[in-house]
C-alpha cells in the first residue's frame, strides 16, 4: 500500500482542513488499486446508455470493473451482456 495511504488520520485532517489530496492520489497505481478494492468493486458499474444499443444488431463493447465486456442487442429487441475474453487465452474478442 502506498505509504500515504496508510496514515488515514493525517490524510483525512488534511481533506477536512481543505488541503485536498495529495497530488499523486490522481495518477499513482496505488492509489488507484486502493479506490477501486475500497469503492468501486462494491458496486455496481455504469456500462453505458441504453440508446448506444437502440437497434437490434448494435453492438457495445466497454468495461465492467477490469473485465473487458460487451452489450448487445438481439433481433427480438433484447438486451444481452457477457464478459468479452476467449477462454483459452484470457484476451478480448
Amino acid at each position: 500500500m502506498h505509504k500515504k495511504l496508510v496514515n488515514l488520520d493525517a490524510l483525512r485532517t488534511d481533506v477536512e482542513a481543505g488541503w485536498g489530496l495529495p497530488a499523486e492520489s490522481y495518477s499513482d497505481t496505488d492509489w488507484y488499486a486502493a479506490e477501486r478494492q475500497a469503492i468501486f468493486d462494491r458496486s455496481w458499474y455504469y456500462f453505458g446508455m441504453v440508446q448506444q444499443v437502440a437497434n437490434p444488431g448494435d453492438v457495445m463493447p466497454g468495461h465492467a470493473g477490469q473485465i473487458p465486456a460487451i452489450v448487445t442487442r438481439d433481433q427480438g429487441g433484447s438486451l444481452h451482456a457477457m464478459a468479452n475474453i476467449c477462454k483459452h487465452r484470457g484476451h478480448p474478442v
